[in-house]
């Protein structure tokens, strides 16, 4: 009698620790696969809030472009016939933009489809990071182009300027350069000059009409 209490004993022990070993198997297969679910929808939100900035940017950047590269062209024949050189220097610099904004659509392009195919194969670090730098050099690319905008547009709005950034820090170090008493003198001559300008302003109008009959007489 206690030989098959024994026996049952250890018949129910076995199958309890084969039960609890697959179901521990069990719950940590599906506890690595929730995991991993996770992490798939962690990089898919990651993955789709990048894009969606990158696809903003992008097509602000775009827009910006076409907006300036219309704006050009609607004054291309007053602008030729005034500045041939630097028409076709800017031209050329917005094509450059624009060529760069494409390298960057193609790398988010590219980001996309690595994402995807990492995805659809399992997890792949790999892959993902792949993805990573792709997107990273898109996001580069496109800062290179907006930052050759700005500069674009910084150089347009100096040349409309009377005295641009390259002409004003030229003067301020001739300044620099003079000593204390050079400076006072080149100050009193510019005062002199600007009295004189007034000077001269003032005595051609009150002594305008005489200047005419004068030059009139001289004539006959």
């Amino acid at each position: 009698m206690a030989t098959i209490r024994t026996k049952l004993k250890n018949v129910t022990f076995a199958l309890g620790g084969a039960a609890a070993g697959i179901t521990g198997h069990h719950f940590g297969g599906k506890l690595l696969s929730y995991q991993e679910d996770k992490i798939k929808e962690a990089i898919q939100e990651e993955r789709d809030k990048t894009l969606k900035y990158m696809k903003e940017q992008l097509d602000s950047l775009v827009t910006n472009v076409n907006t300036m590269h219309t704006k050009i062209d609607a004054h291309n024949e007053e602008i030729l016939n005034q500045e041939d050189k630097v028409l076709t220097q800017y031209k050329n610099e917005i094509q450059e933009a624009i060529e760069t904004v494409n390298n960057g659509r193609r790398s988010i392009e590219v980001a996309n489809e690595t994402f995807t195919k990492s995805l659809n194969n399992g997890l792949n670090e790999t892959g993902v990071n792949k993805g990573l730098e792709e997107l990273t050099m898109g996001k580069q690319t496109l800062n290179t182009a907006s930052e050759k905008l700005e500069a674009l547009l910084n150089k347009i709005h100096n040349r409309n300027n009377f005295w641009g950034e390259s002409e004003l820090k030229t003067f301020y170090e001739f300044l620099d350069s003079l000593s204390l008493i050079q400076e006072l003198a080149f100050l009193n001559t510019m005062y002199i000059l600007c009295i004189t300008i007034v000077i001269w302003n003032i005595y051609s109008i009150v002594f305008a009409n005489e200047i005419i009959k004068y030059f009139n007489i001289e004539e006959k």
